[in-house]
């Protein structure tokens, strides 16, 4: 063998040498992960799984290594929308082993919510099914029309067109609460009625049971009750002093102790929304009459003068020592009273004449004409 063809089987041996080296490279994770590689240069974990598909009227077999369904299809290059219908989850695991799937592939169809057009898809025929395949709300007031698209470009798209007309929406404000009410009638009590509220003889409702409102309006129901409610009251007894010329003057003597009594009060009540917001007395009925006290006052009786130019009140000499103190004179013949003070004892009077009032205090209780009272009881406060 020459030299060149040493050479030459050099050469090949470090290519294969390197070939091998490339080979275990790229061989050695895909040994490691136990994995299979499909598809291109990329290798995907788990286990071979047989897919059967039937999907837009026609069947597919492919093998797969995706662990999950929905990444199978797609792998495939099928275009799925959230609105087609799996007949097992799309979602569903693959573990190996065969897998039969049909696929309803869902149409196009434009949604017109009140002049707003909406792109959507669907599999279903029924409006109210397509509202909901699309995540639109809809109430069972609401007028829902389906058709075929005709003009394209006047109706936005292209497939089946869903058209909702809103029903009038209407809050009705009761018991701390709002009720929505969607209805085509405004006549208000015809609302409130499909509230499903219980009104009572006296609530007040707003905008009368009778008026028609506009879509929007709110209905307010004030709660009005009325409840009568009781309780029990002490009645004071009071103290009643009796004058006596029996006691020295000045002295007091309890005849009779007081003891209190007992009434009933009866009140209407009238509450808005639960809460009270008026009370009135409508019976007021005494359970136990009270006991007043009476209190026996010396006192001394006699005449009393009136002294024109005098000052208001003066008294004799008969009440020395009672200078700022108060009395109380009674004129006895006609049971008028007056309270005066002793302030000056003025000059001596005649036998019998126990005070001396100045012009107001005699008028309050006798005719200063007469210039005398005969009969007056003087007691000390």
């Amino acid at each position: 063998m020459d030299t060149k063809d040493k050479k030459i089987k050099i050469s090949l041996f470090k290519l294969i040498k390197r070939t091998e080296l490339l080979l275990f490279i790229f061989i050695l994770p895909i040994l490691l992960s136990g994995g299979r590689a499909v598809k291109g240069n990329y290798v995907v974990g788990g286990v071979e799984s047989k897919i059967s598909l039937y999907y837009d009227e026609e069947f597919y077999n492919f093998t797969t290594f995706k662990t999950i369904l929905f990444d199978a299809v797609t792998e495939q290059g099928f275009k799925i929308y959230e609105q087609d219908i799996f007949s097992i989850s799309r979602d569903t695991e693959l573990k190996g082993g065969e897998y039969e799937v049909n696929i309803v592939k869902s149409l196009p169809v434009v949604i017109s919510d009140e002049g707003e057009h909406i792109i959507g898809r669907t599999v279903y025929s029924k409006p109210e099914k397509i509202l909901e395949q699309n995540n639109i709300k809809y109430w069972p007031e609401d007028k829902l029309s389906i058709e075929l698209i005709t003009d394209p470009i006047n109706q936005g798209g292209v497939g089946q067109l869903v058209t909702i007309k809103r029903a009038p929406v209407y809050n009705v404000r009761v018991d701390g609460k709002i009720k929505e009410i969607h209805t085509w009638d405004n006549l208000v009590s015809n609302i409130v009625e499909k509230s499903e509220t219980k009104l009572n003889p006296n609530d007040i409702v707003k905008p009368g049971l009778k008026e028609f409102v506009g879509d929007g309006s709110t209905i307010t129901i004030t709660r009005i009750e009325y409840a009568e409610a009781t309780e029990t009251k002490a009645v004071p007894f009071t103290t009643i002093y009796k004058g006596t010329t029996t006691l020295a003057f000045g002295a007091t003597k309890v005849s009779q102790s007081g003891i209190n009594g007992q009434k009933k009060l009866t009140y209407k009540i009238t509450y808005k929304n639960g809460e009270e917001v008026s009370r009135i007395l409508i019976a007021s009925t005494i359970t136990r009459a009270k006991q007043d006290a009476v209190v026996l006052r010396g006192a001394v009786t006699g005449k009393a003068s009136y002294v024109s130019a005098g000052i208001y009140p003066s008294m004799s000499t008969a009440f020395r020592g009672y200078m700022g103190h108060y009395l109380l004179v009674t004129n006895l013949n006609n049971g008028k009273r007056v309270k005066v003070k002793v302030v000056d004892y003025g000059p001596k009077l005649g036998t019998g004449r126990i005070i001396d009032l100045g012009e107001d205090a005699f008028a309050a209780i006798g005719d200063p004409d007469s210039g005398v009272l005969h009969n007056v009881m003087v007691e000390l406060l």
